[in-house]
């Protein structure tokens, strides 16, 4: 079984040196998903990577939250593309 490492949404913030509404607005935009346990948020340490690809979006690139929801959802498409591709050019040469 996979060890999940969870971070609190707090020590997130305090480590960052952000908001917790900036947390909430990710959450309420469907870019993060803190891990709800004992009536206390936390974040999955595989995720942190996102958090920090947001925060740089959003505090040193000016980026809003609306811009953010699409650029997450191109690079999601470019992935899903790449990946076809991928399959696609396999294909081609077997």
């Amino acid at each position: 079984m996979d060890n999940v490492y969870l971070i609190s949404v707090e020590d997130c913030c305090t480590n960052y040196n952000i908001e917790i509404e900036f947390i909430n607005a990710l959450e309420s935009h469907g870019l993060l998903t803190p891990t709800l346990q004992k009536e206390h948020r936390y974040i999955n340490h595989d995720h942190l990577h996102e958090l920090e690809k947001f925060i740089t979006m959003y505090y040193e690139m000016d980026i809003n939250m609306e811009g953010m929801e699409v650029i997450t959802r191109l690079l999601d498409e470019m992935k899903t593309l790449r990946e076809e591709m991928r399959i696609l050019k396999n294909r081609l040469y077997l």
